[in-house]
């Protein structure tokens, strides 16, 4: 269950079109035909969505708490070697094989630090990158439609929070009532700066959620995921 006191509108981020030839793209997880040259973008990242390296093969079970139904999946890299050779991190995506219920109120793609823990002496010297996509369709049956960018691609450093003893470290991108029937997140973490940054462990979350009726919209808000 997530419930809080937090304002969704201060949470969305705008959609935004990619300038890549989404149309050559299809609509899987893995939407890139082998042997294409992805084009660096900001941070790293790519300028169009990769295939991804996790996903879920079957369907996710949509679990209900108090106020809604949500799906989750979640999936961390082996080691820091991800990303293509030119641009890229570690893509996770959601879609058709997961069942990923199209269309929902609520949808959150957080990139997160999936390394060893960071102590206050290195926390803010570690960082994460993320760029998200959907696959939105133009019509009920989703025979077409085109990949965009769900807002924008940010990047987030470390802060040490003295209370709790922990470094908060991820950054996200957010959707409401999209018609997507994949998404896909790239996330890139490093330790270090500039030449000197190294590639670590990287960690991505992707929450599809829907109110379920059972408490009052005036009083319901969710609460970002962590």
């Amino acid at each position: 269950m997530r419930i809080g006191i937090v304002f969704w509108g201060a949470l969305v981020v705008h959609l935004v079109a990619s300038g890549a030839p989404s149309s050559t793209l299809s609509s899987s997880e893995t939407p890139v035909a082998a042997g294409t040259a992805p084009h660096v973008a900001t941070y790293g990242l790519c300028s169009a969505p990769q295939n991804a390296e996790a996903f879920p093969s079957s369907p996710v079970a949509d679990e209900e708490s108090q106020c809604s139904n949500t799906q989750t999946f979640q999936a961390t890299s082996p080691n820091g070697n991800y990303g293509g050779g030119t641009c890229g991190g570690y893509t996770v995506a959601f879609g058709p094989l997961g069942d990923f219920k199209r269309k929902r109120k609520y949808l959150w793609l957080v990139g997160k630090w999936g390394d060893a823990p960071l102590t206050q002496a290195n926390c803010a010297s570690a960082r994460v990158a993320v760029a998200a996509w959907g696959y939105r369709c133009s019509n009920t049956a989703c025979t077409a439609g085109a990949w965009e960018r769900i807002g924008t691609a940010n990047s987030r450093k470390g802060v040490w929070n003295t209370t709790s003893q922990t470094c908060g470290l991820s950054a996200q991108a957010n959707a409401t009532l999209t018609d997507y029937s994949t998404v896909n997140i790239d996330v890139i973490a490093t330790q270090g700066s500039g030449s000197t940054a190294v590639r670590k462990r990287a960690a991505a979350s992707i929450y599809n959620e829907q109110p379920n009726g059972k408490c009052p919209s005036a009083t319901y808000t969710p609460r970002p995921p962590p």
